[in-house]
């Protein structure tokens, strides 16, 4: 195989590499575009006097961009949803819903109950990207003999959820304050802080899949001096952008691993050139066989070749006729004579020739001296 078709080889082989590993990262990146998941939750409850609560949910969802899904369901434990109690939205406009009911459900402790579900969507719709529903409802017996059970992020998710923030405000203050996060068979202590009498704050950076989120709380015997307002809730458009669409999205990498590949080529493709010294000492990387494609070929033998080197150019291979040649061309120059009989000739040489290479090889024959034959004894 020719230097040059090993280069070629060896490019074609990177190209296959680099484009692989470039729809592999492509492939992953889209499939990580497509992973649903909530960006923002903010989740609010106004305690009422008969123990209810008054919930207010701002979810802030992340279909990716798999064109599938009509919209979100919320699992709420216990909430005996009434047609026109609930309210919800999508992007600041009424969207169609319906409730089931009977659903078993397990909360932070492991407690199971019954959770009733509203789905929220147009099931002739498909949705994708990022969108802010708004959804309200009641739920009964939040606050029961003076104590606080919420289960404000159940365990019915399936998707991650990032920022949640819930929000609790009553006519009275709060004391025992108590939060649980996880999964239903394993809950881990969070946070909850009174920021204000009568108003619980809980923040958290991220709830993975199943994993919710229930307070508790004691109620004081006084109501608050003031009472605290549930804070408003958020609005606007939603928090976080889904990656490009697929075709932009695989463009961009199919793109950006073209520059990769051309890249690399340009590398492999300096580094695989050979040296060659010119004239004046200066040594550069060619592409000795892409130099060759560009020579003309001639019938007239180049000015100043030799004998030796017309020979050895016509076989391509150095032989002992081409090194005969060789010597009588230097003795022909005065470089070299023939002294003694066919017994015992004796080559000697006249000077230094200015000719480097013709130097260089004598000084090899040579060895540092001027007569080489046999010994007489």
């Amino acid at each position: 195989m020719t230097s040059l078709r090993r280069r070629r080889v060896r490019s074609l082989i990177v190209v296959v590499v680099v484009l692989v590993v470039f729809g592999g990262v492509a492939a992953g990146v889209q499939a990580l575009s497509n992973t649903e998941r909530v960006t923002s939750m903010w989740v609010g409850a106004e305690i009422r006097a008969d123990g209810s609560a008054r919930i207010t949910e701002v979810i802030d969802y992340d279909f990716g961009h798999s064109g599938t899904t009509h919209g979100i369901y919320r699992d709420v434990p216990d909430a005996n949803f009434l047609t026109d109690d609930v309210r919800a939205t999508m992007d600041g406009h009424k969207v169609p819903y319906a409730t089931t009911f009977g659903a078993s459900y397990r909360d932070v402790n492991g407690r199971e109950s019954v959770a009733d579900r509203l789905k929220v969507g147009d099931r002739d719709r498909t949705v994708g990207g990022v969108h802010r529903y708004r959804l309200q409802y009641t739920v009964p017996d939040v606050m029961k003999d003076g104590k606080l059970a919420w289960d404000a992020v159940g365990t019915g998710w399936k998707v991650d959820r990032a920022n949640v923030e819930i929000h609790v405000v009553d006519a009275y203050g709060f004391t025992d304050l108590r939060c649980e996060h996880g999964s239903w068979d394993h809950g881990k202590p969070c946070t909850a802080e009174q920021s204000e009498p009568g108003h619980l704050v809980v923040k958290l950076g991220k709830l993975s899949g199943h994993e919710g989120l229930t307070l508790y709380a004691t109620a004081a015997k006084t109501k608050a001096v003031t009472a605290a307002a549930l804070p408003t809730a958020p609005t606007g458009k939603a928090v976080g952008t889904s990656l490009p669409q697929p075709l932009y999205n695989s463009g961009l990498f199919l793109a950006l691993g073209l520059a990769c590949v051309a890249l690399t080529l340009g590398v492999l493709r300096f580094l695989g050139r050979d040296r060659v010294q010119e004239d004046g000492g200066r040594v550069r990387r060619v592409e000795v066989e892409r130099l060759a494609r560009t020579v003309t070929p001639s019938a007239t033998p180049p000015e100043g070749l030799t004998p030796a080197q017309g020979g050895v150019l016509r076989v391509e291979a150095v032989m002992d006729q081409h090194k005969v040649a060789w010597l009588l061309d230097a003795a022909a120059d005065g470089h070299l004579t023939i002294e003694g009989d066919d017994q015992h000739p004796v080559l000697k040489r006249h000077g230094r020739p200015v000719n480097r290479e013709i130097r260089d090889v004598l000084d090899r024959m040579f060895a540092g001296g001027t007569r080489l034959g046999p010994r007489q004894a």
